[in-house]
Protein backbone atom coordinates (compact mmCIF):
# COMPACT_ATOMS: atom_id res chain seq x y z
CA UNK A 1 0.00 0.00 0.00
CA UNK A 2 1.35 3.40 -0.95
CA UNK A 3 1.97 6.04 1.67
CA UNK A 4 -0.54 8.31 -0.06
CA UNK A 5 -3.26 5.66 0.12
CA UNK A 6 -2.40 4.96 3.74
CA UNK A 7 -2.66 8.67 4.54
CA UNK A 8 -6.07 8.94 2.86
CA UNK A 9 -7.28 5.84 4.76
CA UNK A 10 -6.11 7.26 8.09
CA UNK A 11 -7.69 10.63 7.31
CA UNK A 12 -11.01 8.98 6.46
CA UNK A 13 -10.87 6.90 9.66
CA UNK A 14 -10.19 10.02 11.71
CA UNK A 15 -13.08 11.86 10.04
CA UNK A 16 -15.46 8.97 10.83
CA UNK A 17 -14.22 8.83 14.44
CA UNK A 18 -14.63 12.60 14.83
CA UNK A 19 -18.16 12.60 13.40
CA UNK A 20 -19.22 9.74 15.65
CA UNK A 21 -17.85 11.49 18.71
CA UNK A 22 -19.80 14.67 17.91
CA UNK A 23 -22.97 13.00 16.69
CA UNK A 24 -26.06 14.10 18.57
CA UNK A 25 -24.45 17.02 20.39
CA UNK A 26 -27.67 18.98 20.70
CA UNK A 27 -30.35 19.14 23.34
CA UNK A 28 -33.82 20.52 23.87
CA UNK A 29 -34.22 23.26 26.46
CA UNK A 30 -37.36 24.78 27.95
CA UNK A 31 -38.38 27.80 25.91
CA UNK A 32 -42.06 28.76 25.93
CA UNK A 33 -45.58 27.33 26.11
CA UNK A 34 -49.13 28.28 25.14
CA UNK A 35 -52.24 27.07 26.95
CA UNK A 36 -55.35 26.25 24.96
CA UNK A 37 -58.75 24.82 25.79
CA UNK A 38 -58.90 21.08 25.35
CA UNK A 39 -61.87 19.67 23.48
CA UNK A 40 -62.57 15.96 23.10
CA UNK A 41 -62.17 15.07 19.43
CA UNK A 42 -64.94 12.72 18.36
CA UNK A 43 -64.37 12.93 14.63
CA UNK A 44 -61.30 13.44 12.48
CA UNK A 45 -62.93 16.53 10.94
CA UNK A 46 -62.71 18.26 14.33
CA UNK A 47 -58.92 18.11 14.36
CA UNK A 48 -57.22 21.49 14.10
CA UNK A 49 -54.51 22.29 11.55
CA UNK A 50 -50.96 22.26 12.93
CA UNK A 51 -49.40 25.58 13.97
CA UNK A 52 -47.30 27.41 11.40
CA UNK A 53 -44.26 29.64 11.89
CA UNK A 54 -44.05 32.75 9.73
CA UNK A 55 -42.84 36.34 9.75
CA UNK A 56 -46.13 38.01 8.83
CA UNK A 57 -45.11 41.66 9.17
CA UNK A 58 -41.56 41.25 7.87
CA UNK A 59 -39.82 42.57 10.98
CA UNK A 60 -37.36 39.68 11.02
CA UNK A 61 -39.03 37.96 13.99
CA UNK A 62 -40.96 34.75 13.56
CA UNK A 63 -44.48 34.45 14.92
CA UNK A 64 -46.43 31.27 15.62
CA UNK A 65 -49.95 31.03 14.26
CA UNK A 66 -52.32 28.62 15.98
CA UNK A 67 -55.97 27.73 15.38
CA UNK A 68 -58.47 27.29 18.20
CA UNK A 69 -61.60 25.20 18.60
CA UNK A 70 -63.74 28.31 18.98
CA UNK A 71 -63.00 29.33 15.37
CA UNK A 72 -60.16 31.76 15.99
CA UNK A 73 -56.62 32.24 14.70
CA UNK A 74 -54.07 33.54 17.20
CA UNK A 75 -50.65 35.06 16.54
CA UNK A 76 -48.17 34.21 19.30
CA UNK A 77 -44.89 35.86 20.12
CA UNK A 78 -42.53 33.29 21.67
CA UNK A 79 -40.76 34.71 24.71
CA UNK A 80 -37.01 34.09 24.54
CA UNK A 81 -35.27 33.35 27.84
CA UNK A 82 -31.84 32.29 28.92
CA UNK A 83 -30.97 28.63 29.13
CA UNK A 84 -32.18 26.82 32.27
CA UNK A 85 -34.68 29.55 33.15
CA UNK A 86 -37.58 27.25 32.39
CA UNK A 87 -40.73 27.71 30.36
CA UNK A 88 -42.46 31.06 29.90
CA UNK A 89 -45.87 31.64 28.36
CA UNK A 90 -46.00 32.99 24.83
CA UNK A 91 -47.69 36.35 24.39
CA UNK A 92 -50.79 36.61 22.17
CA UNK A 93 -50.08 39.46 19.78
CA UNK A 94 -53.39 39.34 17.92
CA UNK A 95 -56.32 37.09 17.15
CA UNK A 96 -59.12 37.04 14.63
CA UNK A 97 -62.46 35.23 14.61
CA UNK A 98 -63.54 33.16 11.63
CA UNK A 99 -67.22 33.61 12.44
CA UNK A 100 -69.36 35.80 10.16
CA UNK A 101 -69.52 39.47 11.08
CA UNK A 102 -73.29 39.87 11.26
CA UNK A 103 -74.62 36.38 12.11
CA UNK A 104 -72.44 34.70 14.74
CA UNK A 105 -72.97 31.09 13.72
CA UNK A 106 -70.17 28.57 14.15
CA UNK A 107 -71.42 25.89 11.79
CA UNK A 108 -68.92 25.31 8.99
CA UNK A 109 -66.40 27.80 10.41
CA UNK A 110 -64.08 25.28 12.05
CA UNK A 111 -60.51 25.86 10.70
CA UNK A 112 -59.14 22.81 8.90
CA UNK A 113 -56.13 24.22 7.00
CA UNK A 114 -54.03 27.37 6.97
CA UNK A 115 -50.89 28.68 5.32
CA UNK A 116 -48.90 31.92 5.08
CA UNK A 117 -46.94 33.34 2.17
CA UNK A 118 -46.12 36.32 -0.03
CA UNK A 119 -48.39 37.18 -2.96
CA UNK A 120 -47.11 40.63 -3.94
CA UNK A 121 -44.22 40.56 -6.41
CA UNK A 122 -43.79 44.34 -6.53
CA UNK A 123 -41.29 44.37 -3.65
CA UNK A 124 -37.93 45.91 -4.37
CA UNK A 125 -34.61 44.54 -3.18
CA UNK A 126 -34.21 45.04 0.57
CA UNK A 127 -37.86 46.01 1.06
CA UNK A 128 -39.84 44.32 3.83
CA UNK A 129 -41.97 41.46 2.54
CA UNK A 130 -45.27 41.17 4.34
CA UNK A 131 -47.20 37.93 4.15
CA UNK A 132 -50.86 36.99 3.99
CA UNK A 133 -52.65 34.26 5.91
CA UNK A 134 -55.07 31.93 4.14
CA UNK A 135 -57.51 29.79 6.15
CA UNK A 136 -59.89 27.10 4.89
CA UNK A 137 -62.83 26.14 7.10
CA UNK A 138 -64.84 22.95 7.38
CA UNK A 139 -67.62 24.58 5.35
CA UNK A 140 -65.15 25.24 2.49
CA UNK A 141 -64.90 28.97 3.12
CA UNK A 142 -61.51 30.31 1.99
CA UNK A 143 -60.46 33.47 3.84
CA UNK A 144 -57.44 35.65 3.25
CA UNK A 145 -56.03 38.00 5.91
CA UNK A 146 -53.23 40.54 5.72
CA UNK A 147 -50.26 40.72 8.11
CA UNK A 148 -52.45 42.54 10.67
CA UNK A 149 -55.14 39.82 10.47
CA UNK A 150 -57.48 42.15 8.60
CA UNK A 151 -59.73 40.14 6.31
CA UNK A 152 -59.01 40.93 2.67
CA UNK A 153 -61.57 38.64 1.08
CA UNK A 154 -63.61 35.49 1.53
CA UNK A 155 -64.76 32.93 -1.03
CA UNK A 156 -67.04 29.97 -0.40
CA UNK A 157 -66.52 26.81 -2.48
CA UNK A 158 -69.28 24.71 -0.95
CA UNK A 159 -71.54 24.84 -4.01
CA UNK A 160 -68.82 23.21 -6.11
CA UNK A 161 -69.01 20.03 -4.04
CA UNK A 162 -71.58 17.24 -4.31
CA UNK A 163 -74.17 17.04 -1.56
CA UNK A 164 -73.07 15.00 1.44
CA UNK A 165 -69.32 15.22 0.71
CA UNK A 166 -66.89 16.08 3.50
CA UNK A 167 -63.21 16.87 3.38
CA UNK A 168 -60.42 14.42 4.13
CA UNK A 169 -57.34 16.46 3.26
CA UNK A 170 -56.75 20.09 2.33
CA UNK A 171 -53.57 21.77 1.07
CA UNK A 172 -52.92 25.46 0.37
CA UNK A 173 -50.28 26.94 -1.92
CA UNK A 174 -49.54 30.69 -1.88
CA UNK A 175 -47.46 32.24 -4.67
CA UNK A 176 -46.71 35.64 -6.17
CA UNK A 177 -47.07 34.12 -9.63
CA UNK A 178 -49.92 35.65 -11.63
CA UNK A 179 -52.03 34.17 -14.40
CA UNK A 180 -53.73 37.39 -15.45
CA UNK A 181 -52.48 40.94 -15.71
CA UNK A 182 -53.39 42.98 -12.67
CA UNK A 183 -53.57 40.07 -10.24
CA UNK A 184 -51.78 40.39 -6.92
CA UNK A 185 -50.85 36.72 -6.65
CA UNK A 186 -52.09 33.19 -6.81
CA UNK A 187 -53.65 30.94 -4.17
CA UNK A 188 -54.28 27.28 -4.94
CA UNK A 189 -56.47 25.16 -2.68
CA UNK A 190 -56.46 21.41 -3.20
CA UNK A 191 -58.75 19.06 -1.37
CA UNK A 192 -59.53 15.38 -1.13
CA UNK A 193 -63.10 14.71 -0.08
CA UNK A 194 -65.02 11.63 0.87
CA UNK A 195 -68.58 10.97 -0.23
CA UNK A 196 -71.02 8.30 0.83
CA UNK A 197 -69.96 4.69 0.28
CA UNK A 198 -66.31 5.78 0.76
CA UNK A 199 -65.88 7.27 -2.69
CA UNK A 200 -63.00 9.78 -2.71
CA UNK A 201 -62.53 12.69 -5.09
CA UNK A 202 -59.75 15.22 -5.62
CA UNK A 203 -60.57 18.83 -6.44
CA UNK A 204 -58.20 21.76 -7.03
CA UNK A 205 -59.32 25.41 -6.97
CA UNK A 206 -57.31 28.37 -8.21
CA UNK A 207 -58.15 31.66 -6.51
CA UNK A 208 -56.69 34.95 -7.70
Amino acid sequence: MRKRDLGILLLAAFAIFFSLQHEGEFSFKEAWFHLSDEYPIKYEAERLPPPIVADLNGDGKKEVLVATHDAKIQVLEPQSRHVDEGFTEARVLAEVSLLPDKIRISSGRHPVAMAAGVVDRSYKHGEIKKQVLVVVTSGWSVMCFDHNLKKLWENNLQEDFPHGAHHREIAISISNYTLKHGDDGLIIVGGRMEMQHHVCCLLIFIIF
